[in-house]
């Protein structure tokens, strides 16, 4: 069974219909318990001494100008994302990867979305078509180009990844540049005009070789690094097909590894696994809770 994914509840409102309001915007802003995440341009948040996340006050923060509207959650109040000003202190910013555990699963989906939008203004101040500065428009939630007038809008990255299984065996791998101990499963963005099952086909016969028989979507999750929604899929090759790997420059290590073998390793230390928030991680650890001997 899946581990429950950080990032993935839907916990807020996205008041779409308030964002063309400014007066109601407004309010929204000034409004009591109206709560901000100030995001640092790595991508990292506030936590507290005790390692919630630490929220600050809209309505005492004054103008709204560099805010983006998050949502409003069930008890009214409304969540904000803006650029941090450099007020905390270092040892209370932490990333996003690097969430504490003492985050409720509500908690890490507000900062996913605050971290998410920010790392979107950061890297769209410039109109792509003239090339004039853009500003910030719709609560935050579109950039305006004040001399074409040309909007724009967030813009997400599809991605897959994929554990390629054959029973008791998985094929993980050590990315070039990943750090030494780091096994992860196969992954690779969608390319235009690809479907989403035919990006994984694609990714697995480059990376690995090998031809797979079953595709099988599990979850999505969004993945703010910077901009990505990770899509996650188990993928079966008969043990008649599952010939030897051919390795390609992405991966200094590719290999089929047992289960009982992984779990081994895993437990001891001897091998890593990618950050537990990630769907890499919960797709690995799902896979090392079935039963042995079951090819499914």
């Amino acid at each position: 069974m899946l581990h429950e994914l950080p990032f993935f509840r839907e916990v807020l409102d996205r008041c779409e219909r308030l964002r063309g309001n400014e007066e109601q915007l407004a309010e929204a802003w000034a409004a009591q318990g109206s709560r901000v995440i100030p995001v640092r341009k790595d991508g990292s948040v506030p936590v507290t001494p005790e390692g919630k996340l630490a929220f600050r006050e809209g309505w005492r923060d004054g103008v709204a100008d560099q805010a983006t509207l998050l949502g409003r959650d069930a008890s009214g109040h409304y969540f904000w994302s803006m650029p941090d000003d450099g007020s905390a202190s270092e040892r209370d910013y932490v990333s996003l990867r690097l969430l504490p555990a003492s985050l409720t699963p509500e908690e890490a989906a507000i900062a996913c979305a605050a971290v998410a939008y920010e790392h979107w203004h950061q890297s769209s101040l410039y109109c792509t078509s003239c090339g004039a500065e853009t500003a910030r428009s719709l609560g935050g939630s579109l950039r305006s180009c004040p001399v074409c007038r040309a909007e724009h809008f967030p813009r997400t990255d599809p991605a897959v990844i994929m554990l390629v299984t054959d029973g008791d065996r998985c094929v993980l791998g050590q990315r070039q540049g990943a750090p030494a101990a780091r096994w992860s499963p196969l992954a690779g963005f969608v390319e235009p005009g690809e479907s989403a099952e035919t990006a994984v086909r694609r990714e697995i016969r480059e990376e690995s070789g090998l031809e797979v028989d079953r595709i099988e979507y599990v979850i999505s999750q969004p993945w703010p690094f910077p901009r990505s929604l990770m899509l996650g899929f188990r993928v079966y090759v008969h043990p008649h097909r599952a010939k030897e790997i051919v390795l390609n420059e992405e991966h200094r290590v590719l290999e089929w590894i047992e289960r009982r073998t992984l779990r081994t390793e895993v437990e001891r230390g001897t091998m890593e696994l990618p950050p537990p928030v990630s769907v890499a991680s919960h797709l690995i650890r799902s896979w090392m809770d079935e039963p042995d001997g079951d090819i499914r």
